[in-house]
């Protein structure tokens, strides 16, 4: 009886390491709604007025595999950092180009190709 007891334990603390994982891996989300870039990561969601954008950066270093984040920027200095990996992030990056002039990602692809092993890409700014 105690065996069962201690594998239905080991199962449950199985279960519960699973899902604990599964949480803390998981990938932002970003998204547009009503004006305002938004991304939303373990239940939390943060967001930015698009009409207030200042700057778009884009960070990244490819040393040992490849990392990068995007940044931007408001009027008031508030940031949204978020994953390049992040779910929709090139398409969200792609429906901005109807929101902010100037703003393109054939900018981006341009400076990305002339970039170093680790740079910052100053892809848009307020005029």
């Amino acid at each position: 009886m105690i065996d069962l007891i201690v594998s239905w334990i080991f199962i449950a603390a199985a279960i519960i390491l699973i899902v604990w994982a599964a949480w803390i891996y998981q990938r932002e989300k970003v998204f547009i709604k009503n004006g305002r870039f938004c991304k939303k990561h373990q239940f939390v969601v943060e967001c930015l007025e698009i009409s207030e954008l200042t700057k778009i950066s884009y960070h990244y270093h490819a040393v040992v595999g490849f990392v990068a984040i995007w940044e931007l920027v408001d009027s008031q200095g508030n940031k949204l950092v978020i994953d390049g990996r992040a779910k929709d992030v090139w398409q969200i990056m792609s429906e901005l180009q109807h929101f902010l002039p100037e703003f393109t990602l054939e900018n981006f692809d341009s400076a990305f190709a002339s970039g170093d092993i680790v740079d910052t890409l100053e892809i848009w700014q307020q005029q």
